[in-house]
């Protein structure tokens, strides 16, 4: 019955009782029949007889069983609570009503750098002075209040527990707590919160906009700048929508969800998105699909960038690479791209085309003298008229500086082709108003028929260019069509140029003088220095086949100064030979009249030839005067101060004003040889003659007639009081050495005017 491990100490219990007659208690097991131990408590003594004899045991035996059983069960439970304290960040304490430490215990006191003895029989609110709240908290638990606070103790953080206990009458009598300390679970929270604040910060405050939406399209959170986007005033009228209203089309919602589910992410999506007002957006989306509460992929996270000025760039960058960037016309490439195809639909339909190549006459002139920002402003007006003159069909562009050409696809022929480029060139001779200033900018056309005039681009484009060549020879502001023939001239043309270059360095340019004669004493007055080309194989090169070429290529501006320089030099000469009243007229070329350093050149010229200023008379153009009046006005002014004369010469073919006649520090106007040929035959002409005469006296201006050749011109400009001339009736333009024999047979006292010499 008794369990055989605690059968030997029960049996020296009893024995010893016997013994010694010492009280017997003792506890001990016992088994049951069906092998259940049971706890038992025995107490009892032996009854003895006279002689001192045991005879009986009487006691009691008490079934301990369920009690033993809760004693082990509380062992238990302090062992789990003292282990737990002893290791967890805790400190279990107790407060006598004086505030005086009673109890402390607990690993959170080596956090504090305690021992459990340091505290006890300590005043709470010695140990912990410098710690006001912690103070606060105990003397309202010694009021009897319950409460719980978040405390801090240098570095560290306890989350404290006061609780208040009483004796039988209520009274507070302590207090017990428990201390945790909280301090890294403090921190944690800490940084999560910071986390979260950075999170959000980055969520409201990012230039991206940023989204959670489902699958079904349904928008969970966004920012400012996901609303902003979109055009909405707020994130949350833009909750307000689906994710649906976003996409332009169904295709595209679809397109972009089957992208996202097989991929499960988006990355640098470009897309075209709707805003609020209708508008388009683009944006670059990077996006992936996230687990929602459950586990399952039907969330959407992800950010949205606008790049639609991005967008805008790139087309522009596009654009850019096939159109002139001033005047928005398709330039070279795309139009060779645009002819690349014509000529094949042509080929296909059996059809001609046309290429028509514009060049804008006399347009450096104007850019030069007026500058470039009238310049640019004139060939923006140019394409304008360009492409109000063309079909909607017919394609213009700009190839650069001031060429244009023109595609007409479909075309009849050469008449139809001809009807374009003179609508063109009638839309040119409309005066240009630019800056309240009036320009006159006609063009020259040249024009290739397809497939007479070549089968390609390439051909097609040079034989325009050749045919605008052409027409600049023919005088400008007209079309030439083009033939084969004007290969060869072009041909010439650049042979012409490539031995103009040269002509300089080879000493092959020489200088004519033509004598200018007072009509009053029939002496000779000066001359005008005429330019001649004497070619070693070609001979003597006319003046219209070479000025013009070397005009054009910029040749003029060496060639003219060095004429400048030998005729400076030539009047020195004939000076020291005693003719000191003795003059001579040089040309200024457009473009040398444009150069900045023009009033330099004509200072050093004279400079170094050591003569009067009033010796040079300098000759410019009416036309070249109107090109642009106001510069000429300054240029002129600044040449006047030199010293020299000046005259304009071919007066009555351009279209100046008698108010920029006035206004122009001219010397004398030259009468146009077109008109005194006529003066005996035209009453017209003659009547020009006679007013420009009047109008250059009245203004007290001199007035030379040019190619006077018979003596009834001679005749007509004597009646009307004309100044000088000079012409073949008195002599063509001849040699230094020829004009010094002329001078010395006019020069004699009495020599009176007569027949051309020589």
């Amino acid at each position: 019955m008794i369990h055989p491990e605690d059968r030997e100490r029960v049996m020296h219990a009893v024995r010893r009782h016997l013994d010694t007659d010492d009280p017997f208690l003792e506890e001990y097991r016992v088994v049951r029949r069906d092998g259940a131990i049971l706890h038992w408590t025995d107490s009892g003594r032996a009854l003895r007889d006279a002689s001192g004899r045991p005879v009986r045991w009487v006691g009691v035996a008490t079934d301990v069983t369920q009690r033993r059983s809760t004693e082990v069960a509380l062992r238990q439970s302090e062992a789990r609570l003292r282990t737990l304290v002893n290791n967890a960040p805790v400190v279990l304490f107790a407060l006598d009503r004086d505030g005086v430490f009673t109890h402390s215990e607990g690993k959170g006191l080596q956090a504090l750098g305690l021992e459990p003895s340091d505290a006890v029989g300590r005043s709470v609110f010695d140990l912990y002075a410098a710690h006001p709240p912690i103070l606060d908290n105990v003397r309202r638990a010694l009021g009897g209040e319950t409460l719980t606070a978040t405390e801090e103790v240098g570095p560290l953080a306890f989350e404290t527990q006061y609780a208040p206990y009483r004796n039988e009458r209520g009274e507070v009598i302590g207090v017990i707590g428990v201390a945790t300390d909280v301090t890294e679970r403090r921190r944690a929270e800490e940084a999560l919160h910071a986390s979260e604040t950075r999170y959000r910060a980055l969520f409201e405050h990012n230039l991206a906009g940023v989204y959670r939406t489902t699958l079904d399209g349904q928008i969970l959170d966004c920012n400012d700048s996901f609303a902003r986007i979109f055009g909405y005033a707020s994130r949350e009228e833009v909750l307000e929508h689906p994710a649906w209203d976003f996409y332009v089309s169904a295709e595209d919602r679809k397109a972009t969800m089957a992208r996202l589910k097989e991929w499960q992410t988006l990355s640098n999506y470009e897309l075209s998105l709707r805003r609020k007002d209708g508008s388009l957006v683009w944006v670059l989306e990077n996006g992936s699909l996230v687990p929602d509460a459950k586990g399952e992929l039907s969330i959407i996270e992800g950010t949205l960038i606008d790049i639609t000025e991005r967008k805008r760039a790139e087309e522009q960058v596009k654009h850019l690479a096939f159109h002139d960037v001033l005047t928005g016309l398709p330039n070279r490439l795309l139009f060779n791209d645009r002819l690349t195809m014509a000529l094949a639909q042509a080929v296909r339909r059996q059809q001609r085309l046309a290429v028509l190549f514009l060049d804008v006459d006399r347009f450096k002139v104007i850019n030069d003298s007026l500058g470039h920002s009238v310049g640019d402003q004139l060939l923006r007006r140019v394409a304008e008229r360009v492409q109000g003159s063309i079909r909607e069909g017919d394609t213009v562009a700009r190839l650069g500086g001031d060429e244009f050409i023109v595609l007409v696809p479909g075309v009849g022929g050469e008449e139809d082709a001809a009807k374009v480029a003179q609508k063109i060139l009638d839309a040119m001779r409309i005066p240009f108003v630019l800056d309240q200033r009036e320009l006159f900018a006609t063009t020259s056309i040249g024009v290739a028929i397809y497939p007479t005039d070549g089968e390609d681009v390439e051909t097609l484009v040079r034989n325009a260019d050749t045919a605008m060549y052409r027409a600049k020879d023919q005088g400008r502001d007209n079309c030439q069509l083009y033939t084969p023939a004007m290969n060869a001239k072009a041909l010439e043309r650049l042979s012409l140029e490539n031995r103009l270059r040269q002509a300089l360095t080879n000493a092959e340019l020489v200088v004519h003088y033509q004598p200018l004669v007072d009509l009053r004493t029939g002496q000779i007055r000066g001359s005008e220095a005429l330019l001649r080309w004497q070619h070693p194989e070609m001979g003597l090169v006319a003046p219209g086949e070479f000025i013009p070429l070397a005009e054009a290529s910029g040749l003029i501006v060496p060639i003219g100064r060095w004429v400048l320089q030998t005729a400076c030099e030539q009047i020195r000469v004939w000076q020291e030979m005693g003719y000191r009243d003795l003059s001579v007229a040089v040309n200024l070329s457009t473009r040398q009249f444009l150069q900045s350093d023009l009033v330099q050149q004509v200072s050093e010229a004279l400079a170094s030839s050591a003569i009067e200023a009033a010796s040079l008379d300098l000759e410019i153009t009416e036309t070249n005067a109107m090109q642009n009046a106001e510069v000429a006005v300054s240029t002129l002014w600044d040449l006047k101060k030199v010293g020299v004369s000046i005259s304009m010469d071919d007066f009555g073919t351009g279209y100046s004003s008698l108010n920029y006649l006035k206004r122009f520090p001219i010397d004398r106007i030259k009468i146009d040889r077109s008109f005194v040929q006529d003066v005996t035959d035209d009453p017209d002409d003659a009547a020009i003659a006679a007013a420009v005469i009047a109008m250059a006296h009245s203004l007290k201006l001199g007035v030379v007639a040019e190619g006077v050749e018979t003596e009834a011109q001679l005749a007509f400009l004597r009646q009307y009081h004309c100044d000088e001339m000079q012409g073949y009736l008195f002599s063509r333009p001849v040699p230094a050495a020829d004009f010094e024999k002329l001078l010395r047979k006019n020069r004699k006292p009495g020599r009176r005017l007569g027949r051309a010499a020589g």
